[in-house]
Formats: C-alpha cells, structure tokens, sequence
C-alpha cells in the first residue's frame, strides 16, 4: 500500500532471541524505503553502504493497525573498488584455500573509495591501511587506479608547511610519503601522473622533506 515503509538495519551481531545486536553503531545507520504503491516495487540503496552479516526487516503500515508491506525477497550485493583479480592462491590444504578466500572477500569489502579497516562503522581512509596492506592487496588486484586516486586524496589534504593535517598525526604524513613512493616504485613510473592525469607523488614528497630537514 503507499505510504508503507520498510526498514532495513544492518549488525554484525544477533542476541539470542534473534533481533539484531548492534553495540557499535546503536543502530543508527539503516534503510528506509516507502512504498508508492505499485503493485510490485523493486529497490536498491544509493546513499551508503555498510557491511553486515544480518539485516533485521522492519515493516510498517500506512495506516494504524492496517496490513504490512510484504518482501518478496532481498539480495546482497557486494560493492567494491572496480579493481579486477590478478591473482590466485590454491594448495593441496583445504584450510589454506579457505583462509585464502576469507582474506579476499575481507579486502573487497575493505576497498572502496578508500582502503578502510572496517566496512560496518568508520570507513575512514586511514593510511596505514594503504602502506601496511598495500603490497599483499597488488598481489590479488589491479590497483594502479585506485592507488592513483589516494594518492591524489594525499596531495589535496597537504597543507603548506607539508602536514597532512586531515589524517592529525605526523606520522601519518610520513606514512603518506611512503604510500606516494611505493606507488612509483610499483606502476613502473617514476611519477604517479604518467599514469594517473596531472597530480603526482613528486610535489607532496618534496614538501614533506623540506619540512622535516628543516625542522
């Protein structure tokens, strides 16, 4: 009926009576869709996404006491960077095949706009996450591009005096500067923007060293 409204809420957990557990976010991070009142409506999520091992359906009516909507069904889909496979891992030990394939869907669902730590809360382009797990991530998928956009993200979050003062700590800024050089050093190009359009490596690299031997 229109007006219904369907509500999806994501957790990683479940309590024992089957309703979600959600002690990270509290909950707040969901889906709404009201239904226009079509005799079949099929809907899709557009402004976030987060990952989840549960989604508990909430379903109210337009009208107090009046039918609820009914789902017909869901689908997950994965969303991820558009970073094709390069590599595979296959041995004779089952176990090592299947922790193969866990760390695989934990790096796609890590790998978005930005590598995060964690696809169910923060979502923050924390660097670490680019210097520390960057070289074992080039050896499953094609990242030439989205290293090219982080390191672009790191050129516009620079300041002046060479901080990178969106990501708070100097040692980040170091880590920036590494992330910058081991991309050269992996695309076969001495600068990022042979590959990647006008930004480069070089002018953050270069600020960031007049600071420190400066400071």
């Amino acid at each position: 009926m229109k007006g219904d409204v369907v509500k999806i809420i994501p957790a990683e957990l479940r309590k024992p009576s089957g309703e979600i557990d959600d002690p990270l976010c509290g909950g707040k991070s969901f889906w709404t869709y009201t239904l226009a009142g079509k005799e079949d409506e099929t809907w899709t999520p557009k402004f976030f996404y987060r990952g989840a091992r549960y989604l508990q359906v909430e379903l109210r009516p337009a009208e107090t006491n009046g039918p609820a909507p009914r789902v017909i069904s869901m689908v997950a889909d994965v969303v991820h960077a558009a970073a094709p496979a390069t590599g595979t891992f296959q041995t004779s030990n089952e176990l090592f095949n299947r922790i193969f394939t866990l760390v695989r869907w934990a790096q796609r669902g890590n790998m978005m706009s930005v590598l995060t730590d964690c696809p169910h809360r923060e979502k923050l382009g924390w660097l670490e996450q680019d210097y520390l797990n960057g070289p074992a991530l080039r050896y499953n998928f094609d990242l030439n591009p989205l290293f090219g956009k982080i390191v672009n993200d790191i050129n516009d979050a620079q300041q002046p005096d060479g901080l990178v003062r969106a990501l708070r700590r100097n040692t980040r800024c170091s880590v920036g500067m590494a992330i910058c050089s081991f991309v050269s050093r992996r695309s076969g190009a001495v600068r990022s923007s042979r590959l990647h359009g006008n930004n480069s490596c070089s002018p953050a690299i270069l600020i960031w060293r007049a600071v420190t031997t400066t400071a």
